[in-house]
């Protein structure tokens, strides 16, 4: 399961984006300046920056105890200063989610998503990517979202497969993705001492995914400059740490699940299986962990077989070898295939068990590749960032993942 850094960005660029747009800026801050104390009435970059060093600064200022002479102005002081830090807290927790798009595949995704959306937003292409990502939340918040539940998922690299007794659409989704909630609030309020959980439901083609948030959050940073000198701003706003992931593929039955331990993911196995599917036990068959088979590349004539401009290659293979003493033997090479005919060993994969290989595929824009890894027989771990469906259409066509 990825876990958040500590989160700090550099504010001062980020903000210098809006520089000729900052009705973009001032139109998100709209709905948070009634509750923020000394907020500029004319808010331009400049202003906005200083007003976050010096509103932050008295945040982090400690207050001095009133005599009880004063208890009823310190009580309505204090009722103030509450809406205050929430108006505060909402408005950088946006800026913050805006940041994590601003990057090229953030401005991809939010592309795909005011697309899917069917929004238009005249001269966006003319926009720096912070400037649009903030403009989406500001004033298309549900297209945001799915861009932000898009850019989450993407980020998971490691998942494990489960094979269900056959293929099953999902129905009522809505009401029964609110029953899930309910289920895993109270299955890890068992294991956990916590009910803190939020399950978020986003669709791609007709695969269901789902994030579910845990309770666990860190303290968010900000990077400013004042006098030339760096500062850390800490705000009173947090960023989650653990999620959890789960995408459900109806046309297989399958469910692919990313959890930090093998009792979290029996849970949202099991759960997922007994809410949607009426079956705890739909994901539990004596074949539902057998989706990988290595044993394909064991074959003397196994090749890749590729679309024109495509390379793939294995570059790591885990053998273990059974005898009198048993041994593993790990083969490491560029393309391990052309090693080992080089060497004359390619035949002894034959006597081996593969535990684990990793391929790489190199697709035309994208030199550096994307390295697959396989191990057991239901775990497979990748960026799936971008060009995930080839990976998986590829797998397929090996031979080297069942459906």
């Amino acid at each position: 399961m990825p876990k958040s850094p500590r989160r700090k960005f550099n504010a001062d660029r980020f903000l210098d984006k809006f520089k000729c747009f900052e009705g973009v800026l001032r139109r998100y801050c709209d709905q948070w300046k009634e509750g923020l104390d000394g907020f500029p009435e004319m808010l331009t970059v400049e202003t906005f920056k200083e007003w976050l060093r010096s509103s932050a600064g008295n945040r982090g200022a400690k207050r001095r105890h009133l005599s009880e002479a004063k208890h009823r102005a310190q009580e309505a002081e204090t009722r103030t200063r509450k809406r205050g830090e929430v108006a505060y807290k909402g408005m950088l927790e946006g800026i913050y989610r805006a940041y994590d798009l601003s990057t090229k595949q953030g401005h991809e995704i939010l592309m795909d998503a005011l697309e899917q959306c069917g929004v238009e937003i005249p001269g966006v292409h003319s926009l720096h990517v912070e400037v649009l990502a903030l403009r989406v939340l500001s004033e298309f918040p549900e297209v945001f979202e799915v861009a932000y539940d898009t850019l989450t998922v993407s980020r998971v690299d490691k998942f494990t497969m489960f094979r269900g007794k056959k293929a099953w659409e999902l129905g009522e989704i809505d009401a029964n993705s609110e029953r899930f909630e309910k289920a895993l609030r109270k299955a890890f309020a068992v294991r956990k001492g916590t009910e803190k959980v939020l399950v978020k439901r986003f669709t791609d083609g007709d695969v269901q995914n789902f994030i579910v948030y845990h309770e666990e959050r860190i303290q968010a940073v900000l990077e400013m400059k004042e006098n030339d000198e760096t500062i850390d701003i800490q705000p009173l706003i947090f960023r989650p740490v653990k999620q959890d992931f789960i995408a459900y593929f109806p046309r297989f039955g399958k469910i692919e699940i990313e959890s930090t331990t093998k009792r979290d993911t029996s849970i949202l196995r099991t759960t997922f299986g007994k809410v949607f599917l009426d079956d705890p036990e739909f994901f539990d068959s004596e074949e539902a962990e057998t989706l990988i088979n290595l044993d394909r590349l064991k074959d003397p004539a196994f090749a890749f077989d590729l679309e024109s401009g495509h390379y793939a290659s294995l570059t790591d293979v885990r053998c273990q070898f059974d005898g009198k003493e048993a041994h593993r033997v790990d083969f490491n090479s560029k393309d391990v295939f052309q090693t080992l005919e080089r060497l004359n060993l390619r035949p002894s994969l034959g006597d081996a068990r593969l535990a684990s290989a990793k391929i790489k595929i190199v697709f035309p824009e994208c030199r550096r590749g994307k390295t697959v890894t396989l191990s057991d027989t239901n775990k497979i771990s990748f960026n799936r960032s971008t060009r995930s469906m080839e990976v998986f259409r590829y797998l397929r066509r090996w031979g080297l993942l069942s459906a």
